[in-house]
């Protein structure tokens, strides 16, 4: 729904989404301004904001600015700006914030996106004649423009100038607005900068005041990203000048820039204003912004005397050499998103953090790739790099690597930097061409290696660093010099590097055509893109700035990245500029993993681990899990410690890890699935506990917890001591979107929040201990308590040195003490409900998950026709149905309560109730397995083989049958087993279920005919590929999916042959060899 709204009679005009609210006023002499502004929690009405400032900061050379201390944010061409028109764009009914759902909203390049939001443009107009220098003027007191003066829709401009529209956009539901300003004329115009944001605060509205205020801010570099800082506002550059005898707006400001493409290479795009009450000295409300661009960039916080304000830039004229020639079109800035709510400055990165989430959902939803984000969330990488083969990868390196990987439970195999090279180390100025090592991987080459990473049930990943040329490389003479980023006619070389300018065809198709080539050739499933040498300002070649040259570069690689994903929609992406150099959300609203630093040292890496939240999303977080067979057990828990609250990225000589060192890995991809899951279905946000990590702290902790619309909060500032106290009321309901209820956090005035029992679960926290006091205090509300689930203090054995910590719970504190203070150590730990029976096992900790990725990324769709037709006990062959019939007798006897054993002849002939009871296990269980079952025969028979024994828990293995047959595909498996569980879960809610990976098999030992014609369909290729289908469905029910395969395998990736009677079916040896696992799956 489209409509035009008019100013009240006092200028005045508000937009949102029900969450957040922009007050704005419109005047005859002076241009837009920002008045008021509330978020989550916050009240919606208040006085205005006294010296707001104007929506847009534009400068051009011919007006200037009023303040040379201030050249971007005291602009003459800004304040010549007056009203012209405010149209909105409005999600017509509940449901349409959906992805596809219809509409079209402006990416910051000015290209529609398919994502319909509340959107809001504001225009307004100058003519050259204002912009005219006329000498200095003061800002004359504003006359608000009135109804009467302002129409309904916009009129035409009188005379030639310049038309600014400035462009606000939410998600339903979210307290976050995305912004940029598009800036045309209709005569050449040179412009030197446009603001994406300029954001008044609420100051007056919320008793706040610079003196009450703090900023938080980042410093980054090679191998220490992500260096939060916190300071009084009065302790940086924003000094109290006494503005009663010195009045007037500071010329003083905080500002942070980025010059070039390592859009965080220095600092942070992001930052953090928390306003205090003046009155109380309670946290009012927090702020936060970050620029979206994968470029140049500036922000400032600035003083008004009273108030405070926000400005954000891409590049800029002075800083990063921009300009722009308006008669060469429109301008579109940079997009910039910032988030506001009641509280403290995690309130503001909570808020930032769902933003995140609905970007990437959003630009998913324009790629036609949603399916595909949803399933590739949850897959684990194994990369060969850190600190492991550091790019020199060989076959007698990478079998042992990629057997290894598979055992510890990785879904891809990445294989980094040197894949390409035949020179033995010289690569670094010859890359380009990327074509595979002719002399390390052997006679089968890296097709061979790439069969292997798939034969062991996993998507190949290759590193690939696509934006550059060596200077030895072929190509630097064969590609044409218009490929190339270029100033005052030479190439820009950088490391030995050419870099390749994206504006080009001919750059574009040399990266497609190589890109396109590796996923036909050697079926990679995921790249590594690297980026470690840049432009510097710019391409000055046809622009006339070298920095619009290179702004047209980053936008044209973004073209480029959107059109790789609409292509090859099913091929994960990994962001990475030597570590964490460009982590924008130009590129992670686009791209699936984000390396988060190069850092070798696990006990540094614990402090980049603990800060990544602050600018990525935990699904992204790819952090370092690289865990080796000589450290001793805390330095492994340490390591592995930081990746399972983020996106656990594995390395390290997995291959010659002893049976406990790899359990222990396997205990870190098991317990981090569960997150993921938990990050899915509860929409997760990080927390800190302690408050802001502080990369030199001896302690460090982090956390995720239930958002705002899934779950409750918890916590105070551990450094502080202060109580979260100002919370998400809700603020009455949405005017747009049935969304669910929020959880409030504590309102003001109370000390712990109100615990809702049944939640059961409300997150995880990691804590790091690198040195100093052998405790920690960590407060935590009386209702809940803390359970350490990693390292899994179930099976001690798993890490016998790195014994538990104690926990002691008291007057709202969780004192948490190691258990030697003699070296670093690390914990993971869930955050559960006193009331409520959690006592926590790590979900499949002992065993590992095996999936092939061709099914992990496959696009299909399940048909609803899918399913066989419907199946009663009657139509059973007589040998079915007398088992079925006994199983009905034994039921009568059965106690309810125990663990249930259901599947085909894999099931049955495994004489799991006599193995349990020899290993002295004392479990109510039941093998209710039937040979021959199909799972429509096994849903035909629920009642007999599940659901009249009433068990707490259920363990199946059902589809292997069902492959017999050619015509079953993964999408009609999936089918018919999800109506096994939909049957199941109805009637016993609650119920555990793990799902048993399909066993391998060897047609080479089968001894009949018949058997060599069902392994002719049922092929290990096959079984691989339906396990990752069947593991992605478990994931949608809350299952745990559960890989015992790892002893059965042979060098091929074959079942064993002593262990198999007929290279089908296992033998008594091969049930014994996957019976540790087994039993370790029972006790948790």
């Amino acid at each position: 729904m489209t409509r035009f709204i008019r100013p009240d009679e006092y200028g005045r005009f508000a937009w949102g989404n029900g969450v957040v609210t922009l007050t704005f006023g419109a005047y005859s002499n002076s241009p837009v301004r920002l008045l008021g502004l509330s978020g989550r929690g916050m009240r919606k009405s208040g006085p205005t904001q006294r010296r707001a400032r104007p929506i847009v900061e534009l400068l051009d050379p011919s007006s200037g600015t009023n303040d040379n201390r201030l050249p971007l944010t005291e602009t003459v061409a800004g304040r010549c700006l007056r009203f012209v028109s405010a149209r909105v764009d409005e999600p017509e009914a509940a449901g349409d914030g959906a992805p596809g759902a219809g509409g079209a909203v402006l990416d910051g390049a000015g290209t529609a996106r398919p994502w319909c939001l509340h959107r809001l443009e504001i225009v307004q107009f100058a003519s050259f004649d204002d912009l005219r220098p006329t000498g200095r003027t003061d800002d004359e007191t504003p006359e608000p423009l009135t109804a009467a003066e302002t129409p309904d829709r916009p009129v035409p401009a009188r005379g030639p100038g310049i038309t600014v529209t400035t462009v606000f956009e939410a998600f339903p539901g979210l307290s976050a607005v995305r912004t940029y300003t598009r800036v045309e004329s209709d005569r050449p115009h040179v412009i030197e900068a446009v603001s994406s944001l300029s954001l008044t605060l609420p100051m007056d509205a919320n008793d706040g005041d610079a003196g009450h205020t703090r900023l938080l801010w980042a410093d980054s570099a090679w191998a220490v990203e992500n260096d939060w800082h916190a300071a009084p506002l009065r302790d940086t550059a924003l000094r109290d000048r006494n503005f009663d005898i010195n009045p007037g707006m500071s010329s003083s400001r905080v500002a942070q820039q980025s010059p070039s493409t390592w859009s965080t290479g220095r600092h942070q795009p992001d930052g953090v204003l928390e306003v205090s009450s003046a009155s109380t000295g309670v946290p009012a409300f927090s702020v936060m912004w970050q620029i979206e661009h994968n470029g140049p960039w500036e922000w400032e916080v600035g003083e008004d005397g009273p108030g405070l304000h926000v400005v954000c830039f891409g590049p800029e004229n002075e800083d990063h050499q921009w300009f722009t020639d308006l008669r060469d079109g429109p301008f579109v800035s940079v997009p910039v998103s910032f988030s506001i709510a009641a509280g403290d400055w995690q309130r503001a990165v909570t808020e930032m953090t769902l933003q995140r989430r609905a970007l990437r959902r959003a630009k998913a939803a324009e790629l036609g790739r949603t399916t595909q984000l949803e399933r590739t969330r949850s897959l684990i990488v194994y990369n060969d790099y850190m600190n492991t083969l550091f790019g020199d990868p060989r076959l007698e390196t990478e079998l042992p690597l990629i057997k290894g990987a598979a055992k510890a439970g990785a879904d891809v195999f990445c294989i980094d930097a040197g894949w390409y090279d035949s020179t033995d180390g010289g690569w670094w100025d010859m890359v380009g061409e990327w074509q595979p090592s002719t002399n390390r991987f052997g006679k089968a080459g890296l097709a061979g290696l790439a069969r292997a990473v798939r034969n062991h049930g996993m998507g190949l990943g290759l590193w690939l660093e696509p934006e550059v040329i060596g200077v030895r490389s072929p190509l630097a003479s064969s590609l044409p010099d218009d490929a190339f980023i270029r100033r005052h006619g030479e190439r820009v070389c950088d490391s030995g590097r050419f870099l390749l300018d994206f504006r080009s065809q001919s750059a574009r198709d040399h990266v497609t055509g190589t890109v396109d080539r590796l996923i036909d050739e050697f079926g990679v499933a995921f790249f590594k893109f690297d980026y470690n040498t840049v432009p510097g300002v710019g391409a000055d070649d046809g622009t006339g700035s070298a920095g619009a040259g290179l702004l047209g570069h980053c936008r044209a690689y973004l073209d480029w990245l959107d059109d790789l994903r609409r292509r090859h929609p099913d091929v994960m992406i990994e962001n990475c500029a030597s570590g964490a150099m460009r982590a924008d959300y130009a590129q992670l609203s686009r791209l699936d993993l984000q390396s988060t630093s190069d850092q070798c040292d696990p006990v540094v890496y614990a402090a980049i681990a603990a800060g990544a939240g602050m600018t990525i999303l935990p699904e992204q977080q790819g952090n370092w899990g690289y865990a080796q067979p000589e450290m001793d057990d805390e330095t492994a828990v340490f390591t592995l410690a930081s990746g399972i609250l983020g996106r656990l990225y594995l390395s390290g000589f997995i291959d010659r890890m002893d049976d406990a060192r790899l359990a222990l890995v396997r205990d870190a991809v098991a317990l981090h699935r569960t997150v993921l899951d938990g990050q899915r279905t509860q929409d997760l946000v990080p927390w800190w506990p302690a408050g802001l990590p502080r990369f030199t702290d001896d302690w460090l902790t982090v956390g995720l917890r239930p958002g705002p619309l899934t779950g409750a909060g918890f916590g105070r500032d551990g450094r502080t001591g202060q109580t979260d106290q100002t919370g998400w009321t809700g603020d009455g309901p949405l005017s747009v979107d049935a969304l669910p209820s929020y959880r409030s956090y504590p309102p003001a005035g109370h000390d712990s929040m109100s615990v809702d029992a049944s939640h059961g679960s409300y997150g995880y926290i990691t804590v790091w201990r690198r040195g100093g006091a052998a405790s920690m205090d960590i407060p935590l509300p009386d209702e809940l308590q803390l359970e350490q689930v990693f390292p899994n203090p179930t099976v001690p054995s798993h890490a016998p040195s790195a014994r538990p910590w104690t926990i002691d719970h008291k007057d709202g504190i969780a004192r948490l003490t190691v258990a030697d203070a003699a070296s670093p150590a690390a914990r993971v730990f869930r955050v559960v409900s006193r009331s409520a029976d959690m006592s926590f096992a790590n979900p499949g900790s002992t065993v590992s998950s095996s999936v092939n990725a061709d099914s992990a990324f496959q696009t299909s769709v399940v048909p609803s026709t899918a399913a066989n037709p419907e199946t009663t006990p009657d139509a059973l062959d007589p040998e079915k149905r007398a088992k079925v019939e006994r199983y009905r007798e034994l039921n009568r006897t059965v106690e309810p309560g125990g663990v249930v054993c259901a599947g085909s002849s894999l099931m049955e002939f495994f004489p799991v109730e006599r193995m349990v009871a020899e290993a002295g296990l004392d479990i109510n269980l039941h093998n209710r397995g039937v040979a021959g079952f199909v799972a429509d025969e096994l849903l035909s028979c629920l009642d007999e083989c599940v659901l009249a024994l009433r068990p707490s828990r259920l363990i199946i293995n059902i589809g292997t049958n069902d492959l017999n047959d050619p015509a079953t595909t993964n999408d009609v498996l999936v089918a018919r087993y999800d109506r096994i569980l939909v049957a199941v879960e109805r009637a016993l809610p609650g119920i555990d279920v793990t799902m048993l990976a399909y066993y391998p098999v060897n047609p080479d030992v089968a001894v009949d005919e018949g058997i060599r014609q069902c392994l002719a369909a049922r092929t290990n290729e096959r079984l691989c590929s339906a396990n990752g289908a069947v593991r992605a469905l478990a994931a949608r029910h809350g299952a745990r999916f559960v890989d015992l395969n790892a002893p059965l395998l042979d060098d091929r990736g074959r079942l064993r042959a002593e262990y198999t009677m007929e290279g089908m079916h296992l033998n008594e040896a091969g049930y014994r060899a996957i019976l540790p696992a087994f039993l370790d799956l029972l006790r948790g």
